[in-house]
């Protein structure tokens, strides 16, 4: 089965677009169903966090409304890591493998599948040994369940990505992809290209769509080839999530409606 959702925060107004919807994250559960979705993607945005209920050790509003309506949480991002990039020093108390396991765990022990780690180009092309040390380390916490997959969040250097996934899954089969479309189409990626190279390693799809320029435009208003994704996204055998990462505009409830109808003709 595949999941239909919404990145936290795409049904709210505010200043910033991927930041936690501090005044409206409970309002936006309520709404899910309204578009037709059946899990949101929650966003890990600041460290230590005490206003984000995820952090919340005992976690259980979620748990109720799990049991009551059915929403679930399939997935977190952690956008934190683009404005923080990630600490390589083998230090016990390093702060970016403790704030990555403390969000583990939590995600292990409420059955969050999805982890949504975003990795520059350029440290793929000049950290690649050291991402591989971090992330083993990482996989070899007692407490990581088998369903846990740490997906990797690339703008384009999807061929170093997958060696990367290559090494560490030889121990720990526990890393993948997380594919943008938007980012993919504006760094010059082709879907039909992507989706047959990458196919063993996609998990979860991000759709937005951007214009020449970069910018985070209505679906269908930009660049991303629709009709691709239409006839190869059937054929990735591990996807388990599709995620709406689009714009907010003036009023996020209506754009979000224009979105989810034009990307219903290409489910």
């Amino acid at each position: 089965m595949i999941n239909f959702g919404v990145m936290q925060g795409r049904l709210s107004k505010k200043q910033k677009l991927q930041e936690f919807p501090y005044e409206n994250w409970q309002k936006e559960l309520k709404l899910l169903s309204n578009f037709g979705f059946n899990c949101i993607e929650w966003l890990i945005d600041k460290r230590d966090d005490d206003k984000n209920i995820f952090f919340d050790k005992n976690f259980t509003f979620f748990k109720n409304e799990q049991e009551i309506k059915n929403i679930l949480i399939r997935s977190v991002c952690l956008h934190y890591f683009i404005d923080n990039p990630i600490n390589f020093d083998d230090a016990p108390k390093n702060y970016s493998f403790t704030f990555l396991e403390s969000i583990l765990s939590i995600c292990c022990i409420n059955n969050i599948n999805n982890i949504i780690f975003p990795i520059s180009d350029e440290l793929l092309k000049f950290k690649g040994q050291q991402l591989v040390c971090f992330f083993e380390r990482i996989s070899r916490l007692k407490f990581i369940k088998p369903n846990i997959r740490i997906l990797f969040e690339v703008d384009s250097e999807f061929e170093l990505s997958i060696n990367l996934i290559d090494r560490l899954n030889k121990n720990f089969d526990i890393f993948g992809l997380c594919y943008d479309l938007g980012n993919a189409n504006y760094h010059g990626r082709s879907i039909i290209y992507d989706f047959k190279l990458l196919n063993k390693y996609i998990y979860e799809i991000h759709v937005k769509d951007k214009d020449k320029l970069g910018n985070n435009v209505y679906l269908g208003k930009g660049n991303v080839k629709f009709e691709e994704f239409k006839t190869e996204y059937p054929k990735l055998g591990k996807l388990n999530n599709i995620i709406f990462e689009t714009n907010t505009y003036l009023d996020p409830l209506d754009t979000m409606k224009k979105n989810v109808k034009f990307i219903r003709a290409f489910l």
